[in-house]
């Protein structure tokens, strides 16, 4: 799991928790307990970063076969997972 962090406690991240074998990437927003997924794919993402004004995301993926670097605009409008009281991301 690797972080990069936000204004306003959000977070940006790779992961494997849905699916072992295959990292995703994440935007948690703290204050608000809610977790969205930014990617859908099969491919693995990794090492996310947002662009300095925060309206892209940069992150490596073996979408060719090999690892690149690849661009994304970020879409917050899209519904986010909130959390139940009792798990909280620390």
């Amino acid at each position: 799991l690797q972080t990069t962090p936000l204004k306003s406690n959000q977070y940006l991240f790779s992961s494997n928790f849905l699916q072992k074998n295959n990292f995703e990437l994440y935007l948690f927003d703290h204050s608000k307990q809610c977790l969205q997924r930014l990617t859908y794919t099969s491919w693995q993402e990794l090492d996310p970063f947002f662009s300095p004004a925060q309206e892209k995301i940069y992150f490596s993926s073996n979408q060719s076969g090999s690892f690149h670097i690849y661009s994304a605009g970020i879409n917050t409008s899209d519904t986010c997972l909130k959390l139940p009281p009792s798990v909280t991301l620390k």
